[in-house]
């Protein structure tokens, strides 16, 4: 296995985080961390 850079860990851990809160959001709970705001707010956009 190739050693991860944390930023990446970092960067992918956003990614799962970021896909768990759309299954919420799809699933009808409306429950995420404040830093992802922005992210659902495009989301809801695009939708």
């Amino acid at each position: 296995m190739v050693p991860i850079p944390d930023t990446q860990n970092m960067r992918q851990g956003e990614q799962v985080r970021l896909f768990a809160v759309i299954v919420n959001i799809q699933r009808g709970y409306v429950v995420y961390p404040k830093y992802l705001d922005k992210a659902i707010e495009r989301i809801w956009i695009k939708n």
